[in-house]
Order: structure tokens, then C-alpha cells, then sequence
């Protein structure tokens, strides 16, 4: 805990940062000092903080071609088992205050293509993630522009998961950085994190962490018509190599990303916008957790990741706003 109190002491000092007030500059030639403040009072009364924006939704996902490392079919020579995954998620955002926060909590529920460490049943596993963005809006300032950027924030946050397989994996995964709002139709967000993974072991008895690495993530959201009827999502992850795990084995890259084309049902049927969809799409996940998906032999030896490192499966669900 004592990273993430050293994370939340950069977001306040972060915070003092971007809420100060700018040095004082010489006043250019032609103008006087109360000409310049009458233009920056004039600045300040034209800008406007933006609405405060809240959304919850909870969604049910069927992802029927799952992999994961070291799940493979019996005597396949390292071929990935197809895992069926029933995904049951929770999602909480607001926007407009102090912090603009993100949460969500995904409960993750295997066939038994992929068993539980007791064996008698699939694996079952519970993820939550936290991300909380720091504007100067919030403190009544207008917010930091760049050429085609809507504006900076500092964000800050972490990942937590328990899964009952037999690696047992207990992930604390902790970020902070800058997040870019883009200027452009629908909705463009990319962050530049820095990043530092805890987990555990079971099958070595051993908790593991990782050196601190980069991450970055790429959200975006495009509307097909002025109604907001069909809408494009999507997410691009990124995670540097995290350096030895308690097998001595290097880890590399990882990169996740999902596409998928929403329908706001409720608008089609008539009922209120924004509250019934559904959605169809891809996700891919390429040296899934670090482990790489090609080249040597990973963790034991003669002991390899098999092609579960990599996912490419189709997923479709439905979600409810409230």
C-alpha cells in the first residue's frame, strides 16, 4: 500500500500543480496591467466547467473462444483450449467534478475446459479496475488545451483481481500519468502511465513483483448518425515487459485490444434513449499476461505457454443503463 500512497501523494501534488495560478508575465506593449486583467477576467467569465455526466451499467458478455496461458487441450502439442466464458460486469463512470472517476468490476465464470484449482468445476474469477482523472476544470479553472486536445488531466489508479485456478492469481496493477482528451467527433481518450504489477503464484508458492514499466490505453467511441442509435467502441492496451516473474521467465509486450458495434435498442423500440443496448464485437489479446506467445519456451522447463498467450474470439451481450 505503501505505492499506491506514494501514487495518491503525486496526484495531490499533481493537483496543486495544475490548480496554481500561472507566474506573472511582462504586460506586452500597447496594453496596460488593467487592460490585461480586464481580458483575463473577460476569459474566465466566457469559460464554463462542463455539465457533470453519470452513468451505471450492468452488462452480461458470452465469449465462447477464450484462451489463456497454459490452458491447452490434452495431448495437443501446445494447442489452446477454446474456454466459454460467461462475463457478468458492473460499471460506474461520472465526469465534471474534482476527480472524474471510472469503475468497474467484471465477474468471470469458465467452463470446464478451463478448471478451478479444486478441479471440480470451471474457474471463476472476479476483476475490478479504478481509474480517477484530475482536470483544472474542477477547481473552476478552464481546462489545459493542446492542438487538437480538449484537454490534459493527471490520472491515477489501479487493478485488482482474485481467480480461483491453480496459479491463483492475485494482480495488483497500479498507473499514473497524463490522459489526453481529444478534440474530435464521438469520444478519443489516450493515457501514458506509469505502471507497477504485484501478483502471486500458487504453483511456485511465491508472490512475484515486477519491475515498474510503461502502459498505455487508447479508448474511443464513434456515432454512425446524429440519433446515437449505432455506435462503434473500442480499447487499445498496451504493457511493457514487467521483467522476471518467480520462474525466472522474461515477460514481454502485451497488447489487448476489443471492437465491438453497439445497438441502443431502447431508442429502436421507442422507449427512452441510452438505456437498453446490444452489442457484438472481437477482442484480441496478443502475449496475454506477459507471456509470450511465440519463440522460447516459457516458466519450467520443457514448460510452455502454448498458444493460449494468444485470444482471438468473438463475444456478443446485452447491457442495461440506470
Amino acid at each position: 500500500m505503501r505505492t499506491f500512497s506514494s501514487l495518491l501523494a503525486g496526484a495531490t501534488l499533481a493537483v496543486a500543480v495544475l490548480a496554481a495560478p500561472g507566474a506573472s508575465k511582462a504586460q506586452p506593449q500597447g496594453k496596460s496591467a488593467t487592460d490585461t486583467q480586464q481580458t483575463d477576467a473577460a476569459k474566465a467569465a466566457a469559460f464554463q466547467a462542463p455539465a457533470p455526466t453519470y452513468d451505471t451499467t450492468l452488462w452480461f458478455r458470452n465469449q465462447p473462444l477464450s484462451h489463456d496461458p497454459f490452458v491447452n487441450r490434452t495431448n495437443s502439442n501446445g494447442k489452446a483450449a477454446n474456454i466459454n466464458k460467461q462475463m457478468v460486469h458492473f460499471e460506474y463512470t461520472d465526469t465534471g467534478g474534482i476527480v472524474w472517476n471510472s469503475l468497474t468490476i467484471t465477474g468471470l465464470f469458465a467452463d470446464r475446459a478451463e478448471l478451478a484449482a479444486n478441479g471440480n468445476a470451471g474457474a471463476k474469477e472476479i476483476y475490478m479496475t479504478y481509474r480517477g482523472d484530475i482536470s483544472r476544470t474542477g477547481f473552476g479553472g478552464p481546462p489545459i488545451t493542446l492542438p487538437g486536445v480538449a484537454d490534459v488531466m493527471f490520472e491515477f489508479g489501479g487493478d485488482l483481481n482474485y481467480k480461483d485456478d491453480p496459479y491463483q492469481s492475485r494482480r495488483r496493477f497500479l498507473v499514473a500519468g497524463p490522459i489526453f482528451y481529444f478534440d474530435v467527433p464521438g469520444s478519443v481518450t489516450f493515457a501514458i502511465h506509469l505502471a507497477h504489477e504485484f501478483n502471486h503464484n500458487a504453483i511456485t508458492g511465491r508472490d512475484t513483483k515486477y519491475h515498474p514499466t510503461w502502459n498505455t490505453e487508447l479508448s474511443y467511441t464513434q456515432y454512425f448518425d446524429d440519433d446515437h442509435l449505432v455506435r462503434w467502441e473500442g480499447v487499445l492496451n498496451m504493457t511493457g515487459s514487467k521483467g522476471m516473474d518467480t520462474t525466472l521467465s522474461k515477460t514481454t509486450t502485451e497488447i489487448y485490444n476489443y471492437n465491438q458495434i453497439v445497438l441502443d435498442v431502447g431508442q429502436l423500440m421507442k422507449l427512452p434513449p441510452h438505456k437498453l443496448d446490444l452489442f457484438a464485437g472481437v477482442q484480441f489479446w496478443y502475449n496475454k499476461f506477459g507471456y509470450p506467445a511465440w519463440g522460447h519456451s516459457y516458466g519450467l522447463p520443457g514448460l510452455g505457454a502454448g498458444a493460449g498467450a494468444v485470444e482471438l474470439t468473438p463475444y456478443f451481450g446485452i447491457g442495461v443503463h440506470f
